[in-house]
C-alpha cells in the first residue's frame, strides 16, 4: 500500500500544497552500534548518560516519515573514535532502495584515502562527511585540501558536520562556516553542505548560501532549539536564500517527525513568532525538495517517487 505523506496539526496549520513532486528526502541522520563511536560522552561502565536510540532498528522506525535518507559516518583521529564503514555500509545496503551512505573521514588520519575508496567502490557510498570541529582540523589544512581535490574529481559532494555534543577538546574557531569561503573558492564545482546552519554561526552560513551557487544548508539539530530553528528559517527566506535550505533531522538527535512538524510551524504566524513565519508554500517546497538532485547524488536504484494523492485524500496528522 502507498504511504501517504499528510499534513502536520499545528492549530489552524497553512493549507499544504500539492506538487508533482511527493518524496521526503531526510539529508543528515545518524546510526551506530554504541553512542561511544560518535565520541559521545558516557558515564561509569561505559553506559551513555542518556540514551541515545540510533541501532538499526531505531533508525528504520524514525525513517517512516521519509522517502530517502543520506546515513552519515563520523570520524575523528583525536577523539579516538569512528562509525566503522564496514557497519554502515552493510545497514546501507540492506536500504539500498532507501538509504544512501556518506563517508565519515578524518584527513588526520594517514589511511583516509584507503577508508574512502573503500566506502566509494566496495560499499557505494556517494558523499564524504567531516567535522572539523571535532577533529582539530582546520578546513583548509592540507591534509583536508587533498580530500578535496579527489572528492571533486569523484563528483562526490563535502558534508561538514556540528559535534553531536561539545566536548572541552572540540574547537570551536574550526566550525565557523567562514572558514569554508577560501575552500568553495578554491575547490569550483565542489558541493558543499554546512550542516545545521552552522550554529550558532547561523549568518556566517547565510552569506555562503548568498555567495556561492555549490553551498547549502541543512536544519539538522535545530528541531530542538526552536528560537534559533525560526531565526534561521526566516532569514534564509529573507535573503532569497530558502531554496538551498535541505531537509535534515540530524537523527537521533532530532527526529524526522519531530523536524517536520517544526518546519510546518514556521509557516504559522501564530507559533513561527512575529515577523518569522515563511509563506506555506514555500515551507512545502523545502519539505519536498530533491536535495539528492541539488547535491548530485543519483536516486538509488529501485527507488519509487510516491504519487501525489488528491487533496481530498489529504489527512491531518495530530
Amino acid at each position: 500500500m502507498t504511504r501517504r505523506h499528510q499534513a502536520v496539526n499545528v492549530d489552524a496549520p497553512p493549507a499544504p500544497c500539492y506538487h508533482a513532486r511527493t518524496m521526503i528526502v531526510d539529508c543528515h541522520m545518524h546510526v551506530w552500534q554504541h553512542p561511544a563511536e560518535l565520541g559521545l560522552l558516557v558515564g561509569e561502565g561505559s553506559e551513555p548518560r542518556s540514551r541515545l536510540a540510533a541501532d538499526v532498528a531505531d533508525h528504520m522506525a524514525a525513517m517512516e516519515p521519509v522517502d530517502l535518507a543520506l546515513v552519515w559516518g563520523f570520524a575523528s583521529r583525536c577523539l579516538g573514535v569512528e562509525v566503522p564503514i564496514s557497519f554502515l555500509g552493510q545497514h546501507v545496503g540492506l536500504q539500498s532502495h532507501r538509504l544512501i551512505g556518506i563517508a565519515g573521514l578524518d584527513p588526520a588520519n594517514p589511511a583516509w584515502r584507503d577508508k574512502l575508496f573503500e566506502a566509494i567502490d566496495d560499499w557505494g557510498f556517494r558523499g564524504v562527511t567531516l567535522c572539523p570541529a571535532a577533529q582539530d582540523l582546520h578546513p583548509l589544512d592540507s591534509r583536508a585540501t587533498d580530500l578535496y581535490e579527489v572528492c571533486l574529481q569523484r563528483n562526490l559532494p563535502v558534508m561538514f558536520d556540528l559535534p553531536a555534543a561539545w566536548r572541552a577538546r572540540g574547537s570551536l574557531a574550526f566550525a565557523r562556516p567562514e572558514l569554508l569561503d577560501g575552500v568553495a573558492r578554491e575547490f569550483r564545482g565542489l558541493r558543499i553542505l554546512i550542516a545545521g546552519f552552522g550554529y550558532p554561526f547561523i549568518e556566517e552560513t547565510i552569506v555562503l548560501l548568498e555567495k556561492f551557487d555549490t553551498v547549502f544548508t541543512d536544519l539538522s539539530h535545530l528541531a530542538l532549539r526552536p528560537l534559533a530553528f525560526s531565526r534561521a528559517v526566516a532569514l534564509a527566506a529573507e535573503a532569497g536564500v530558502l531554496d538551498k535550505v535541505l531537509f535534515g533531522s540530524g537523527f537521533p538527535f532530532a527526529r524526522p517527525r519531530d523536524t517536520l512538524a517544526a518546519v510546518y510551524r514556521q509557516g504559522s504566524p501564530r507559533h513561527a513568532g512575529p515577523g518569522l513565519a515563511v509563506p506555506p508554500e514555500d515551507i512545502d517546497e523545502l519539505v519536498h525538495r530533491d536535495s539528492l538532485a541539488l547535491l548530485g547524488i543519483p536516486r538509488p536504484e529501485g527507488f519509487v517517487e510516491p504519487p501525489a494523492p488528491p487533496p481530498e485524500e489529504t489527512v491531518e496528522q495530530s
